[in-house]
Parts: C-alpha cells; structure tokens; sequence
C-alpha cells in the first residue's frame, strides 16, 4: 500500500532518482505475487497515516504485526492487537485504489520525476 501524497512528494537526492523508483516498483507490480495499491492524495486523513506495519501469518497459522515506529520496531502478537491491525488494514484497503489503477498513477509519477 502506497499513499499516494508520497508520489507527488519531492526527495533530495540525484536527479531521476524518484523516476526510477517508482519505475522500479511499477516493473514489480508485473510479478504475480506483488500487489501494489496507492490511497489518492486527495483522500482525508485515514488510519494509514499512524505508521507503518506488516501483518504476517507464521507457519503455524498464527498472525503477527511488525510495528515501524521512528524510535524502533515493534512485533506483536496479541489477538486484541493483531484484529485492531487487521480492521486498521481493511480501511486502508478501502480507501485504495485498485491494481490497475494504481499503476497508472505509479507510471504517471515515474514520468513526471524524469
């Protein structure tokens, strides 16, 4: 999942940079176990602005987050914790633009950071 304010938003760093990353991440979206969405710039404020996080399940069938927090990461694994993250993912997924779509948006950004 992408927020798409990040496509539109300038980095320091070389010149084409930014192209070739979301070049790179369009190129990736070929693979047919990678999915990428992007959430329009111009949705309002929704939970995937509190941070990143991974929901993962283990071998086991047991499902765990990895937290990313500026000071450090975090794992979870706590039923209450993990089904707090798992609705937090479906609004996310909401507000998301499908597949296809979000190429396009990924390709048009590729083109203008050139």
């Amino acid at each position: 999942m992408c927020d798409g304010a990040a496509l539109q938003r300038p980095l320091d760093g070389p010149p084409g940079m930014l192209a070739a990353q979301f070049a790179h991440l369009a190129a990736c979206a070929d693979q047919p176990h990678i999915q990428i969405q992007v959430v329009p710039a111009d949705t309002p404020v929704y939970p995937g602005l509190q941070g990143g996080f991974i929901l993962a399940t283990l071998p086991d069938g047991s499902t765990v987050a990895h937290l990313d927090h500026q000071v450090r990461a975090q794992v979870v694994a706590e039923c209450e914790d993990i089904a707090t993250l798992q609705k937090t993912w479906e609004s996310i997924h909401g507000q998301a633009l499908p597949c296809r779509q979000s190429l396009h948006l990924l390709t048009e950004a590729a083109q203008r950071w050139t």
